[in-house]
């Protein structure tokens, strides 16, 4: 077996953890760059909706990143009428209500738990497989181009990363999230105007 059918989720699930450790093994030396520092590699379990899968994290210059891998009939789309939605949606009492959902439940005369049941399901895409790839994902987003220096309470003002790219700008960043005092400060607020 090779290293790409290895990272497919019916054969990774049958592999030992040894295995799993040499998979991932490969997968670091062949598809992260040398000039990146590995560190931290840890088996861990995941689990979504009581899908569990065991598979590895590990920090790649700093970041968290998790392999996940490959399926080849991933189900995209939504088939499960109102499973998963909040069963008190459709009980909401009028107070509750905003006017997006009163049209809607009157539009479609949706009065029963059934009425949703027929009504999501009307208003969803059918199901899709896909293939998806393996792939190394990043717990934590961040927008393209940025780079990630730290934490910031913006309650209390404490910072914890790298001081020494947080300081020149720490000024500027506060006082985005300075409100004014009084009355009259925050009739004469003014919006900061440098961009990060």
């Amino acid at each position: 077996m090779n290293i790409s059918e290895a990272l497919e989720s019916t054969q990774w699930k049958n592999l030992s953890l040894e295995l799993k450790t040499q998979v991932m093994n490969q997968v670091l030396k062949y598809f992260v760059s040398p000039l990146k520092k590995v560190s931290d590699v840890t088996y861990q379990q995941f689990e979504l909706d009581g899908v569990k899968c065991g598979s590895f994290e590990c920090s790649i210059d700093g970041e968290r990143f998790v392999l996940v891998p490959g399926n080849q009939a991933a189900i995209l789309g939504w088939g499960s009428g109102t499973q998963g939605i909040a069963r008190n949606l459709w009980d909401q009492t009028p107070a509750q209500e905003n006017e997006s959902y009163r049209k809607i439940k009157s539009n479609y005369g949706l009065k029963t738990a059934e009425d949703w049941e027929i009504f999501v399901n009307e208003s969803t895409s059918p199901l899709r497989k896909q293939n998806i790839a393996p792939m190394l994902v990043q717990k934590r987003a961040q927008p393209v181009g940025s780079t990630y220096i730290g934490d910031l309470d913006i309650i209390t003002g404490e910072f914890n990363g790298r001081l020494e790219d947080f300081l020149p700008i720490k000024q500027s960043l506060l006082s985005y999230f300075k409100q004014a005092q009084t009355f009259e400060e925050s009739l004469q607020f003014v919006p900061p105007t440098r961009d990060f």
